[in-house]
């Protein structure tokens, strides 16, 4: 009776290694098999992403050799849906950024993905981080001033003059965008601000003002 519990008992024992065994096998036969890489890269940060319908974030994963689905959606713009071909031990990198009607109004209110955005090389997003990068650069001929008469009293020194500064204001808690001017104007006018800016090629319309 002992012997027979014990022959039981070394059944079941070399049974539980057998399959042990053969999962382990199977997992590196799977895992071999998934010999592509995919890199993904997308902006917003806070995207929506999908491949073949699995959620996943930034980052690189083991795939199976073959075309997959990535799709990729966020409130407030366009989702982007590709087909990306995997081919075995390699890594490709997609990069996918979302934009509203092709425009990419959105980058200028966030800081983080617009430095995630100059990540992606594609000729649109190049265009247009060649014309935020001109409005950037303002900030190496501010802050700009003007003196000049006024029929109405300075309400800080009392005088009939009036002065226009402009600052950079992207550090402002009043900001939130990747560049924002102050425009101290006891006048409230900005034609003499617009004047200003024209002088060294740079629009007031193109930032964000805040009013001091």
């Amino acid at each position: 009776m002992q012997e027979r519990r014990s022959n039981r008992l070394r059944t079941i024992l070399i049974s539980v290694i057998i399959v042990s065994i053969l999962a382990i096998i199977g997992t590196i036969i799977y895992n071999a098999l998934k010999s592509s890489k995919l890199t993904i890269v997308v902006t917003p940060i806070d995207s929506e992403i999908s491949i073949n319908s699995e959620k996943r974030n930034n980052g690189t994963y083991s795939m199976f050799p073959g075309e997959v689905t990535v799709k990729v959606e966020r409130g407030g713009l366009d989702a982007k849906e590709l087909k990306v071909k995997l081919k075995p031990n390699e890594t490709t990198v997609v990069h996918v950024y979302l934009t509203k009607n092709g425009k990419f109004d959105y980058y200028e209110g966030s800081k983080a993905d617009y430095s995630l955005l100059k990540l992606i090389g594609d000729e649109k997003v190049e265009d247009y981080l060649k014309e935020m990068e001109k409005k950037v650069s303002i900030k190496e001929v501010l802050p700009l001033s003007k003196y000049s008469s006024s029929t109405k009293p300075s309400p800080t020194n009392g005088m009939l003059s009036r002065e226009t500064l402009i600052k950079d204001g992207t550090d402002d808690e009043q900001c939130g965008r990747v560049i924002c001017l102050i425009l101290i104007d006891n006048t409230g006018d900005t034609k003499v601000a617009e004047s200003l800016l024209a002088a060294h090629g740079y629009n007031l319309s193109d930032y964000k003002i805040i009013r001091k």
